[in-house]
């Protein structure tokens, strides 16, 4: 990878266009940065998404679950890293320096549709982890059956006058979560140091949630520090609470349509959308598929080894979180990487501005993740992670600050662009080279529009030329009773630009990655094979 990272223009031309007066007005007053977020477009590169980064079974994994469920592998890796994330924990904190501490949690969001597999992906990947649940509820019962025995024994000694201590209360083991609100978390999180996840069918409810007792609490505030996975002190009438272990790790979907009102303009005041990664898949027909997910044992086999990552306790009831440093070369690549986007950020307009500092975070977030499941290959975690490593996390945090873009054009309150419009452009795109003469018949673009449509959904070519004059002010033409487009080259490229996405699946090199230094590699291995004694430690 060069480093040079990926700003779509250099800041010397960022720098020249502030002084030009792109950004602001012109003035002696200095320059001010606007708040108009339409104009941002060039500078924020779209990424294919970076697949490479991950090993080799890794991505197997990945682009057979795309398949399977028909979803785009930036959703699915999303989704991963974030149950990953819930799964590592409080176990590890990533440190560039003394005193800078980042946890692995991630907050993502899917942002698609209705109807396009958010829910059923998320599910295959939890599954695993529903069944740790369910084991775990298991094992409470028979602890709490037990505890009741105990009790009422205890109850009768007493009145008999004899003196003991009172049996204490099992508690259930918790994995992940589903009521969001901060007493239910607090429960939570004072059985549960490590931490966990919180996996959502809509992200809607949660976020929508916060603000419901507005007034009573100051939930979302509690939210705001929970993403740095400190600790938490809880004020309420009833009394105070301190929980000095916080963690968790958020993955649901949102619709494109509501996510501004669902965020509202003020989570850009207190950095609650800033906390959030986004992925937002290209729009694409849906298909029925008859693939079946594999690699199931690998994915499972990585969830158990992150859960075995052992968190060690100390004797005033804080995490002693195991932590990975960066080496020399990888510290020098990732403050390179911080110093160019900082000086950006400050001559960004803030709602993109403010993005920035949280990305320098999930760099940090993404390192250590990668790091483990590499690690995972070798049934080891090195206590150094390495360039190789930070410039894989760096091309992910790209990717991830990419969307961004699409995130923030949902703010500009444009209407739904219209799907049959996108269609024709996408036909017209598709048919460039049959041009003859400059013309088109719109009878062939009528057939490329109706490719693989049901057939009561067809349109005509008398449509076709409607739906070009009349929405992409373009010019047709009757000649010997047929009807033609007439191919104005420049107008139409700019209706390409417009209409194209960066197409962001990509194709899996079929190369195994080399594995970190000196680590034996393990993923041709039946991982069941492997003595558990060993994956219980952590080298550091």
């Amino acid at each position: 990878m060069s480093e040079n990272f990926n700003l779509a223009v250099s800041l010397e031309d960022l720098e020249s266009r502030v002084k030009g007066g792109i950004f602001s007005g012109q003035g002696q007053g200095g320059v001010e940065v606007v708040e108009d977020v339409e104009d941002f477009s060039e500078l924020i590169k779209i990424c294919n998404f970076p697949i490479d980064v991950f090993p080799y079974k890794f991505q197997e994994l990945v682009e057979s679950t795309s398949v399977a469920f028909d979803v785009d592998v930036e959703a699915v890796v999303t989704a991963a890293l974030s149950v990953l994330s819930g799964a590592i924990g409080n176990t590890i904190r990533i440190s560039p320096k003394n005193s800078f501490y980042v946890s692995p949690f991630l907050w993502a969001a899917i942002v698609s549709p209705p109807g396009t597999a958010k829910t059923p992906l998320i599910n295959a990947l939890v599954n695993s982890i529903k069944i740790m649940q369910a084991e775990a509820y298991q094992e409470y019962m028979e602890e709490m059956n037990a505890y009741l025995v105990e009790i009422n024994s205890f109850k009768k000694d007493k009145g008999k006058g004899k003196s003991s201590p009172p049996p204490k209360p099992p508690k259930m083991k918790q994995f992940y979560v589903s009521d969001s609100t901060i007493e239910a978390l607090a429960d939570v999180f004072e059985v549960a140091p490590r931490g966990v996840l919180n996996y959502q069918d809509e992200l809607s409810g949660l976020i929508m949630g916060l603000d419901q007792y507005k007034g009573k609490g100051n939930d979302r505030q509690h939210y705001l520090d929970l993403f740095n996975s400190g600790s938490w002190k809880i004020d309420r009438k009833g009394g105070s609470r301190f929980i000095p272990n916080i963690g968790m790790s958020i993955v649901g979907g949102i619709q494109p349509m509501i996510l501004s009102q669902v965020f509202g303009d003020s989570s850009f005041l207190d950095g609650f959308i800033h906390r959030f990664i986004f992925v937002c898949p290209d729009k694409k027909s849906l298909r029925f598929n008859r693939e079946s997910m594999c690699g199931m044992e690998y994915w499972e086999n990585l969830i158990e080894w992150c859960y075995r990552i052992p968190l060690e306790i100390k004797e005033d009831g804080f995490v002693n979180s195991k932590i990975l440093t960066l080496n020399g070369d990888a510290l020098d690549f990732w403050e390179k990487f911080y110093n160019e986007y900082g000086e950006l950020a400050s001559i960004l307009p803030s709602k993109i501005a403010g993005f920035i500092p949280k990305l320098f975070l999930y760099s940090l977030k993404f390192a250590g993740i990668i790091h483990i499941v590499y690690g995972f290959n070798g049934d080891r975690i090195f206590s150094a992670i390495n360039k190789e490593t930070i410039e894989k996390a760096i091309r992910l945090t790209e990717y991830y600050f990419g969307q961004v873009a699409k995130v923030l054009k949902l703010y500009s309150r444009e209407k739904e662009s219209d799907g049959q419009k996108e269609r024709v452009v996408n036909a017209l795109q598709g048919l460039e080279c049959e041009v003859s003469k400059g013309k088109l018949a719109t009878s062939k673009i009528a057939e490329k529009y109706n490719e693989r449509l049901p057939k009561h959904v067809h349109i005509t070519s008398a449509k076709i030329s409607s739906i070009l004059r009349k929405q992409l002010q373009l010019e047709t033409r009757l000649t010997g009773g047929y009807s033609f487009l007439l191919w104005e080259g420049e107008k139409i490229n700019n209706l390409f630009k417009k209409t194209s996405t960066t197409s962001t699946t990509s194709t899996s090199q079929h190369k195994k990655d080399e594995v970190v230094e000196d680590v034996e590699d393990y993923s041709e291995k039946n991982l069941e094979n492997i003595p558990k004694t060993s994956l219980e430690r952590i080298e550091i």
